[in-house]
């Protein structure tokens, strides 16, 4: 997965690039096809927005989160992005699983 990280109004440190790198890399335990993942952090005051683009086969999903610090607003969209991926892959599942229940559709005045 090919991982972007851009601070606005403020540069990140590489402490803070490896937690972020760390944490984003294991959404792709719950969605394998992920392709690209930007993460974008912007400090404006004493608050922190963190906001999380994740591209891939089928999913194209957005995350946004806020807090004082800036791990915790990582923490927060993460936390948002896995919960989205687990519904998208959830619905994905349900989809097929009923798809086979259905059957062949019948006309209302079929004559056998």
């Amino acid at each position: 997965m090919e991982l972007t990280i851009k601070g606005r109004h403020w540069s990140p440190s590489t402490a803070f690039r490896t937690f972020a790198v760390e944490r984003v890399r294991k959404l792709a335990r719950f969605y394998p096809s992920l392709i690209r993942a930007e993460l974008t952090v912007t400090r404006e005051g004493y608050r922190h927005h963190a906001e999380l683009r994740l591209h891939g086969n089928g999913v194209d999903l957005l995350t946004k989160g806020e807090d004082t610090d800036p791990r915790a607003a990582v923490d927060v969209v993460v936390d948002k992005s896995e919960r989205a991926l687990e519904r998208h892959k959830d619905r994905l599942k349900d989809r097929k699983k009923r798809a086979g229940a259905r059957g062949p559709v019948m006309p209302a005045n079929f004559e056998e």
